[in-house]
């Protein structure tokens, strides 16, 4: 769908519907391309604001595998963490019980992180926290209000982040920082 959008030189239906594709198969390089391709259509362009390295790491890692693919690690790494215990505490050599009581809380430690990473990475999956604006032109304000101050302008086929809501309001967040206020009718959610 998005293919035949971007062909109707309707961009932001194509980035919509390039952003959906995404959600179901994170890694295709043609989505990635096509969605590439429809984004240097967008007159809006931000700069990205950089994260603490050690947390842009962390997320890395934690996208190399769905939830489920996190989860089924952390149950592997308990059952090598049990299984090295077992072996720990029925083996008389105190060199090699040092060897197996430590793999086993490193597998332990490993199979908490995997839990920790498949909750995310599962809620990551799952929100509906991401919007394309499909308004050609739209003012973004400071307040949930008509009346509120304009703090911007945002242009069709722009990806924002949704972070609250009240009443037909939306907040959004962009990739730069900025916040405000946009009416949810100016929105379609990925």
């Amino acid at each position: 769908m998005g293919n035949a959008y971007f062909k109707l030189n309707r961009n932001s239906e194509a980035i919509l519907n390039y952003e959906r594709a995404l959600k179901i198969s994170s890694d295709d390089e043609d989505i990635l391309f096509n969605l590439n391709i429809a984004n240097l259509k967008i007159v809006d362009k931000f700069e990205v604001v950089p994260e603490f390295f050690v947390w842009e790491y962390i997320g890395y890692i934690r996208s190399l595998m769905s939830g489920d693919g996190w989860s089924f690690l952390a149950v592997l790494m308990i059952w090598l963490s049990a299984l090295c215990f077992a072996v720990y505490y029925f083996m008389s050599s105190t060199g090699v019980k040092k060897i197996f009581l430590m793999v086993s809380f490193l597998a332990l430690v490993s199979a908490i992180s995997g839990f920790v990473f498949a909750g995310q990475q599962t809620g990551e999956e799952l929100s509906n926290n991401t919007g394309i604006i499909f308004s050609t032109n739209v003012y973004v304000k400071n307040s949930p209000d008509e009346s509120g101050t304009d703090l911007f302008i945002l242009h069709e086929g722009t990806k924002v982040k949704l972070i609250d809501e009240v009443g037909d309001w939306r907040r959004i967040k962009l990739p730069n920082g900025s916040k405000g206020w946009l009416q949810g009718n100016t929105i379609e959610i990925i």
